[in-house]
């Protein structure tokens, strides 16, 4: 449990260096008050993929 917020974590300050402070918070704020299915399955699929990742580095 602790890996997956410090995952988290990570992948906010990267977006938020790159994209601006309030972004990381902005895109999943936006994909859950549409109610569009496409991003959130997107999200699921990158949020699998990286867990799988560290899965196998185990």
């Amino acid at each position: 449990m602790i890996e997956g917020v410090l995952t988290v974590w990570l992948l906010h300050r990267i977006v938020r260096a790159w994209a601006g402070p309030f972004a990381a918070a902005a895109a999943l704020q936006k994909a859950v008050q549409t109610g569009r299915l496409l991003p959130l399955i997107t999200c699921g699929v990158w949020v699998g993929l990286a867990f799988q990742t560290k899965m196998l580095q185990a």
